[in-house]
């Protein structure tokens, strides 16, 4: 159970990490004007 929880948080850590990724290319793309 230990073991799983810590998969399921690492997988949500990941997909917040993916999107802080998106957001910050969409921010650096509307910076540059591409």
């Amino acid at each position: 159970m230990w073991l799983r929880g810590k998969h399921a948080a690492a997988i949500e850590d990941n997909v917040a990490f993916g999107r802080a990724v998106e957001d910050f290319g969409a921010s650096v793309a509307a910076t540059h004007g591409a």
